[in-house]
């Protein structure tokens, strides 16, 4: 999984995470062992205590009060049980091609 946003990551997955959320490294344990590190070239992690400004932007456009979080355009998943979330990589992946 990549980190910090490049210009490159316009169209990538965007995975929203911080420090000390016992959520967020759940979400990184299903990519890696549930998922296989399937999506990793897709997903580019924002973490709040890094790429602080990308994470206020996001935050703010889209209204988000909790991490993790997904999102691929304009479409967010704030639900990451996994299999909303192999769905909605699935989905990006798919509109990728």
């Amino acid at each position: 999984m990549k980190t910090n946003v490049k210009e490159t990551d316009v169209e990538k997955v965007k995975f929203l995470t911080q420090e000390r959320c016992p959520k967020c490294d759940q979400l990184k344990t299903f990519f890696e062992l549930g998922l296989r590190n399937q999506y990793k070239d897709v997903i580019v992690e924002i973490k709040r205590e890094v790429d602080r400004q990308e994470f206020a932007l996001l935050v703010a456009k889209h209204r988000l009060t909790s991490t993790p979080v997904l999102i691929y355009k304009d479409n967010v998943l704030t639900d990451t049980a996994p299999t909303k979330v192999s769905a909605f990589l699935k989905e990006a992946v798919n509109n990728q091609n």
